[in-house]
């Protein structure tokens, strides 16, 4: 057989191969070098906020869908976050990571009340608190307070008995207290002390006591007490009147005592309570010169209260004209205790009518 040469003979086989390319394998999540978080508890004020970590897959580009759920508990601080973290690829397969965090409070909150001076003067009593300053790690607090007074010794003198106390949502309490003692330590005070200084005075004309007032710092009417001694000396109206304020609060605090000597004294002379009258008599009338003159005898009154008896000192004849015609001049003297004299005196004249 003869080829042409332009025509060849080509035996050709055929084979087809069929590659199936799958993805079996979920993303897998990245958390970084903290590593996968599990469940944990903690306290309220320290959650952790939430991590996003990211996701690799070997084939596609996956995102990460994230879902929180709070159930409550007991109280608004104690609670379960449930935090759910998925991610899926774009053949179906799927990775999921569930944590439970338990959040609770277990911290009691701090209240702070008085902290001052534990004494006050009975006039600086501090204000009472109603309500104390309180912290808490979660929540606000509340700390109202109650005032107990305790009775003392006296009025201005005591006991405040303060107390708060605050509580959280769950329950979890602080208290404080202070015990601020009242006391009163000062003295009254005299108002006016111009009408007390010591003088001496004329047994007719003693002052009266000056009316004193006190002001105290705490006790609105202290007490005072008045009281006068006399302190007699050698005659009547010699004497010494010693005047004594005392002043106390209800506290039992003694004010400075006040005292006022009053020296009384007799300046005066005593007073004839009468004196005969001058006249003129005849001589026949003249029975007993001198005595009828002193007949009763003369006596005078002095301001000490004592009637004294005046003393005779006699008759002296003035102007005689003749054995039966002259004056005679009567002279009585009067002494009192302190030594003031008094002199009366009266003139007789007498006449020879017949």
């Amino acid at each position: 057989i003869a080829v042409s040469p332009s025509f060849r003979v080509v035996n050709l086989a055929e084979h087809t191969q069929t590659i199936t390319v799958y993805d079996s394998t979920p993303p897998i999540f990245q958390w970084g070098s903290s590593g996968q978080p599990n469940s944990f508890t903690t306290e309220c004020d320290n959650v952790p906020d939430a991590y996003h970590p990211n996701v690799t897959d070997e084939c596609s580009d996956p995102s990460v869908v994230y879902r929180q759920e709070r159930v409550d508990g007991s109280c608004d601080d104690q609670y379960d976050l449930i935090r759910m973290w998925s991610t899926g690829d774009e053949c179906g397969n799927f990775n999921d990571h569930a944590i439970t965090i338990g959040v609770s409070d277990n911290t009691d909150p701090v209240v702070t009340g008085h902290t001052a001076n534990p004494q006050y003067e009975c006039d600086s009593v501090p204000e009472f608190n109603a309500t104390a300053d309180a912290t808490d790690n979660c929540a606000e607090v509340d700390a109202p307070g109650t005032e107990t007074v305790v009775p003392g010794s006296c009025e201005h003198s005591y006991q405040l008995f303060w107390e708060w106390e605050g509580c959280d949502d769950c329950g979890n309490c602080d208290a404080d207290s202070a015990t601020i003692q009242i006391v009163d330590t000062q003295a009254p005070v005299w108002d006016d002390l111009s009408g007390v200084a010591s003088g001496t005075a004329n047994c007719s004309h003693i002052p009266e006591p000056p009316v004193l007032t006190a002001t105290d710092n705490c006790d609105k009417d202290p007490v005072i007490t008045y009281s006068e001694v006399k302190v007699d000396g050698l005659c009547p109206c010699d004497y010494t009147l010693v005047r004594t304020w005392e002043v106390v609060d209800d506290c039992g605090n003694p004010g400075v005592t006040q005292t006022q000597n009053i020296q009384v004294m007799d300046t005066e002379a005593p007073e004839f309570d009468w004196i005969p009258q001058n006249q003129t008599l005849d001589c026949d009338d003249i029975t007993d010169m001198p005595n009828q003159f002193n007949d009763p005898p003369l006596t005078a009154s002095d301001n000490d209260g004592k009637t004294y008896n005046a003393t005779f000192l006699g008759d002296t004849r003035i102007n005689t004209t003749g054995d039966d015609c002259y004056e005679v001049e009567l002279k009585w003297t009067v002494q009192d205790c302190y030594g003031h004299i008094s002199t009366a005196l009266a003139t007789i004249t007498v006449e020879d009518n017949e």
